[in-house]
């Protein structure tokens, strides 16, 4: 098994996770969205958005080695997020290598991000929606989609 390293991005990081985010929407799409949609990504607007995210966001990254594999950006707030009430942390991006997937690094950005929320409290991860629908959350189950 390759060692998988979550840390924090570091700012001069931000163009190869944009390159992440580009690759894996033309990828995971292919089919889905118009071709031309995703040939219109505008990779130095992407880069001033996610340097906005860099300091408004929790941002962390997967690397192997000196290659960065993935990244997860996420938030929370003391009471709400977007006016929900009860609504208190979020995930808002988790992207992998197209070529990297199926490794666990996906399972290891999420597991980072849970244990940040659990730190601040916030141990209801959208549990009464997953309850609600018969959801099980198991980070030890590995299962091939």
């Amino acid at each position: 098994m390759q060692n998988i390293v979550i840390r924090p991005i570091e700012r001069q990081e931000i163009p190869a996770v944009v390159d992440i985010q580009i690759n894996g929407w033309k990828t995971a799409y292919k089919g889905i969205i118009a071709d031309d949609f995703s040939a219109s990504m505008n990779r130095e607007e992407r880069i001033a958005k996610r340097e906005k995210d860099f300091s408004e966001k929790d941002f962390i990254v997967a690397t192997i080695g000196d290659e960065l594999v993935g990244f997860s950006r996420y938030t929370d707030h003391p009471d709400q997020i977007r006016g929900f009430s009860g609504i208190d942390c979020e995930l808002c991006a988790l992207y992998v290598k197209p070529e990297q997937k199926y490794h666990g690094i996906g399972i290891k950005l999420v597991q980072s991000m849970i244990n940040q929320f659990q730190k601040k409290k916030k141990t209801d991860i959208g549990g009464r929606l997953y309850d609600e629908v018969g959801f099980v959350f198991d980070l030890n189950k590995k299962e091939n989609v």
